[in-house]
């Protein structure tokens, strides 16, 4: 009995209980269908965010590209939570950005909007963060809309109370 590796999870399993699918010549192993379907939609998201960031880019500047330096990036922002739409909410701030510097040639311009956006990266996306928690609704129990929960307030005192 042969074994195999799950795709998705890097699990062991005999080929007889994994899940196949065909790609080209050979198949690709999953455990179950259902770990298939999530991995393929993955995938797909993966693949439009991708697309979606690198039109970003290209943007940002100006002009289309096929540079394998900018590709590299895009992959790497990628693994980011919350980038594609972080980089797309801020891309008009890092074109002016570009647009006030010259560059000699394209693999400079993207050096620099890599070192743009990977030093904004990090408080863009807590910025993103608390704005999607304060768009979270708050549940409440009306119950407890009606408990008071405060302390009783302190009597103040005067040079009066005390018998001097």
């Amino acid at each position: 009995m042969a074994s195999c590796k799950c795709v998705a999870c890097g699990k062991r399993l005999s080929n007889t209980q994994a899940y196949s699918m065909p790609k080209g010549s050979k198949n690709q192993y999953f455990c179950s269908e259902q770990e298939y379907k999530e991995y393929t939609q993955k995938k797909i998201f993966a693949v439009r965010d991708e697309r979606r960031l690198f039109e970003v880019c290209e943007y940002i500047l100006g002009h289309h590209t096929t540079n394998f330096t900018l590709r590299k990036y895009v992959k790497e922002w990628i693994s980011e939570p919350y980038a594609v739409d972080v980089i797309d909410e801020h891309k008009d701030e890092v074109y002016d950005l570009l647009s006030r510097k010259y560059f000699d040639n394209e693999y400079v311009a993207i050096k620099y909007l890599q070192a743009v956006i990977n030093n904004n990266l990090y408080d863009w996306t807590k910025e993103y963060k608390d704005c999607l928690e304060a768009a979270k609704p708050i549940k409440t129990n009306p119950d407890d809309m009606y408990l008071s929960k405060g302390v009783q307030k302190r009597k103040t005192k005067c040079l009066a109370d005390f018998d001097i």
